[in-house]
């Protein structure tokens, strides 16, 4: 039922950002002399520009979203000026990144306000406003989060949990990724559990928070309704790209990195590479040798692949002795 409430169509976000222009003759003005305009703000502003495509319309692209909302904004005040001074776009590009952050609060105010907590402290809204810029496969994790909402609402009033506990742990269970780049070493979960424990000073928040990517133990109702509406949306049909030659190759790369040691008998990547399942020859290796043989696995996974979120390695051994009474 909750499903049902919940459904969204999805579109994946791309790295390009299309702006719409009034004629076919802008373009020209947007090229300039010998191309002179147009190398100029690409120069400026490090973002591609493609005008030979659709009609009354040019492309801006860029692998880094918030050096294309920087561009895009700059082109359209630029355009504004009939003469299209591009001299002057190096100052404007200054000033936009400059006032960049006071755009970035904006949508996201109304974010918080949407979900029902528009009295958080004002650092965590700063971070909220970071999230329009953050993909994951190609999720944007707005929509992201603001789904799980949504989906933890319903989830916790089916369940009779506490909803704004789980709304309120939904908004923010992703809050750390937009600090990955500054914290080295730790996972985006554990940095969301940390900026919950300093601003909001709430440790049942704090652990729903954590415990979304189950390395951490649940401990609530809650903290297992936000893994559930995580699961939920990520999963989603068009919710994630992933090419799948490569997500292929990746979980095979984990089975690969288990099955070198001699003393494992198979091993099964599941839940889309999310856990590795590793099955030992008990004749083999002792209940000691796999505790150590798993976290090795689980060190080597960590330092050779590449993959959102975290692995989890389980270790099997089981050893059975049969005998027949004639």
């Amino acid at each position: 039922m909750s499903c049902k409430k919940s459904a969204t169509d999805y579109v994946s976000e791309s790295t390009a950002t299309t702006i719409d222009i009034e004629s076919e003759e802008v373009k020209g003005k947007i090229i300039g002399k010998e191309g002179r305009n147009i190398r100029t703000f690409e120069r400026l502003t490090g973002v591609d520009i493609i005008v030979d495509e659709a009609p009354n319309q040019v492309t801006l692209s860029c692998f880094d979203p918030i050096r294309r909302e920087v561009a895009a904004l700059a082109l359209q005040k630029l355009l504004k000026d009939a003469e299209f001074i591009l001299v002057a776009s190096k100052t404007l590009s200054k000033t936009l990144r400059t006032n960049l952050p006071k755009k970035l609060n904006e949508p996201e105010k109304k974010m918080a306000y949407d979900a029902g907590f528009s009295d958080l402290p004002q650092e965590v809204i700063k971070l909220l406003g970071r999230f329009k810029y953050r993909y994951s496969y190609g999720q944007n994790l707005v929509k992201h989060s603001m789904e799980m909402v949504n989906l933890g609402a319903q989830l916790a009033s089916e369940v009779g949990a506490n909803v704004e506990l789980t709304k309120k742990a939904c908004l923010l269970h992703d809050i750390g990724k937009v600090l990955t780049h500054e914290i080295e070493g730790k996972p985006h979960h554990h940095i969301s559990g940390d900026i919950v424990r300093k601003y909001l000073k709430d440790e049942v928040l704090a652990n729903a928070v954590e415990s979304h990517h189950g390395d951490i133990e649940p401990k609530t109702t809650e903290a297992i309704l936000v893994q559930i509406a995580d699961a939920i949306s990520g999963a989603r049909p068009g919710a994630r790209r992933d090419n799948y030659e490569d997500y292929v190759k990746r979980v095979k790369a984990l089975e690969d990195i288990a099955k070198q040691y001699e003393s494992v008998k198979e091993a099964y990547a599941i839940h889309a590479g999310r856990e590795v399942r590793v099955i030992f020859k008990p004749d083999v290796a002792s209940d000691e040798d796999v505790t150590l043989l798993s976290h090795k696995i689980a060190k080597e996974i960590e330092e050779t692949q590449s993959y959102p979120g975290s692995v989890k390695v389980t270790g099997i051994r089981e050893y059975r002795v049969t005998e027949e009474a004639k």
